[in-house]
């Protein structure tokens, strides 16, 4: 039994349930947003009602989604198989050349892209986007938790690279040094502003003087 094979065999009874949850949540959020968007040229309560229904709607299709990303990176990225045999060779290979990930993702209904951007999805960046949504009085959405995603990963990868220097209560217990820093290079930038007679240049090095003493200024306030 290859890998492909012994993935399915442990898939959840409940896996369609979830992706029918969101092939059809999709759809139907789309026809929401536009009853909401009709609703609101016709009466306020009435707008306001289909609008929480819909926010409703929208946070449990994005939980779907959630469950559908933990799915997608359990996934093995593992071949299915001899794909080099005369059976395979004489099949389209717009349904073949695939790894066996993908044609388990193609078979459910989602292509690479959709595929991929639900599997970027993460518990904290779903709360969040649903927290904003209900503080926005509007509905989750999937693109909103993906940028929450990225921009909660790319503040992990810098605290991991230096993990004092990128919190605020570093920058804070430090700020003088920082300071001295920014009139470090004031100092530089007027001993090099004494040595130039070109007028570009003399501009760029006032700008830059002006600009690193406003944040020194700012750091010791």
């Amino acid at each position: 039994m290859n890998d492909l094979q012994k993935f399915n065999s442990s898939v959840p009874v409940n896996i369609q349930e979830i992706v029918n949850e969101v092939l059809i949540g999709r759809e139907k959020l789309n026809a929401i947003r536009a009853a909401i968007k009709a609703a609101k040229k016709v009466n306020k309560p009435t707008y306001d009602a289909m609008k929480a229904e819909g926010r409703e709607y929208g946070e449990r299709v994005l939980d779907y989604e959630l469950m559908l990303s933990n799915f997608f990176n359990s996934i093995p990225k593992t071949s299915g198989g001899d794909r080099k045999s005369e059976k395979i060779k004489s099949c389209s290979s717009a349904t073949f050349d695939k790894s066996a990930k993908e044609q388990v993702i193609y078979d459910m209904g989602f292509d690479k892209t959709e595929a991929h951007r639900i599997s970027q999805l993460t518990p904290d960046a779903v709360q969040k986007a649903k927290t904003a949504a209900r503080e926005n009085n509007d509905i989750p959405t999937r693109s909103l938790a993906i940028q929450l995603a990225k921009k909660d990963k790319k503040e992990q990868s810098l605290e991991q690279t230096n993990p004092e220097k990128y919190t605020w209560k570093y920058i804070y217990d430090n700020r003088w040094n920082y300071a001295n820093d920014q009139m470090m290079l004031v100092q530089f930038m007027e001993n090099y502003l004494d040595k130039v007679d070109d007028e570009k240049k003399i501009e760029i090095c006032k700008k830059g003087i002006k600009l690193f003493k406003r944040i020194a200024a700012e750091l010791r306030n």
